[in-house]
């Protein structure tokens, strides 16, 4: 099983957007993304909740069977067209893949 986490770090104000606005444009954009991609296995979104400077707004922690199955969401269409959104959006992304 590989698993695919990404945690995303939103700026304050970006494309005439508060930073509330884009974490749930951003949410909206990655649930989209889980119903069309079928080689997922398991799919969660979550905001966080701690007040704490150093921590980061959004996590995205996904499952997949194989690398080709990561490979193909991260490929897919929307995958790509969500990476264009979030790029204008946040000040930091932190991704990490592993196998278990």
């Amino acid at each position: 099983m590989i698993e695919h986490v990404v945690m995303f770090k939103f700026e304050d104000m970006a494309q005439m957007q508060t930073k509330d606005e884009n974490l749930q444009e951003a949410k909206e954009k990655l649930i989209e993304l889980s119903r069309a991609v079928p080689e997922i296995v398991d799919y969660y979104v979550g905001e966080n909740i701690a007040s704490a400077p150093f921590t980061y707004d959004l996590i995205l922690m996904s499952k997949f069977t194989s690398r080709d199955d990561l490979e193909t969401y991260i490929n897919h269409p929307l995958h790509q067209e969500f990476l264009g959104f979030i790029q204008d959006v946040v000040q930091g992304v932190s991704e990490m893949n592993f196998q278990r």
